[in-house]
């Protein structure tokens, strides 16, 4: 089932959704699913030139796969019970925001940050699958013509789990969107990204830190 709410009171709006699924197999009883989801949005025009956007996104499902992380066949191509084990409880939520601004009639810029994180439970070793991830990002776009718009982006993400891995990412783009019709657009964009990855390694009571970093266009 699924149930929305939209709310539109100038200057703002808001959407609020929830689905459900409940998935149950007549066969392999062990590969019952289920899950919930809450989605909301929120818009606010704070001037003519000014908006704001907030969105936010909360998952919280029960699934076998989640115990292994694949699918195994077992005999004659069915599903493996012993490999898939007991479903596994998986929690995650995502939070973004935006603020973009218009300059004048062709040109806007924005600014924008995100938090994601993912929780397991009731399988082996959870919390070492467990993650968090928070980021940025700001862009420029300037309309040089009614169907072409020139612009540049940059974005930083940072990615961290409980076992101590973590990896930053910063990426810097040229994007050109250009509007055949109303209907058909073409994106090109190009630029570097950086990645630096750093893990704490334990050994015999000792912690060595391991790190690498690499570029890529």
């Amino acid at each position: 089932p699924s149930v929305s709410w939209n709310i539109f009171r100038s200057p703002w709006m808001s959407d609020l959704k929830y689905d459900a699924l409940v998935s149950r197999s007549s066969r392999f009883d062990f590969y019952d699913r289920t899950s919930h989801t809450f989605d909301t949005t929120f818009n606010y025009q704070l001037s003519k030139q000014l908006s704001f956007m907030m969105q936010e996104n909360f998952v919280h499902s029960v699934d076998p796969l989640y115990s292994s992380g694949s699918f195994i066949t077992g005999t004659g191509g069915s599903p493996n019970p012993s490999f898939l084990g007991t479903p596994a409880v998986r929690t995650s939520n995502n939070a973004d925001v935006e603020a973009d601004y218009r300059l004048d009639a062709h040109t806007n810029v924005s600014i924008g940050g995100s938090y994601y994180f993912q929780r397991y439970s009731d399988t082996p070793g959870a919390s070492q699958r467990d993650s968090n991830s928070a980021g940025g990002r700001a862009s420029y776009q300037h309309s040089i013509s009614p169907r072409m718009k020139l612009g540049a982006t940059y974005d930083l993400t940072k990615i961290t789990t409980p076992s101590g891995f973590s990896t930053v990412s910063q990426r810097i783009m040229l994007t050109d969107d250009y509007s055949f019709t109303p209907s058909m657009k073409v994106s090109l964009f190009a630029g570097p990204n950086h990645v630096s990855n750093d893990f704490v390694f334990v050994q015999n009571g000792m912690a060595f830190l391991l790190s690498d970093a690499n570029w890529t266009w």
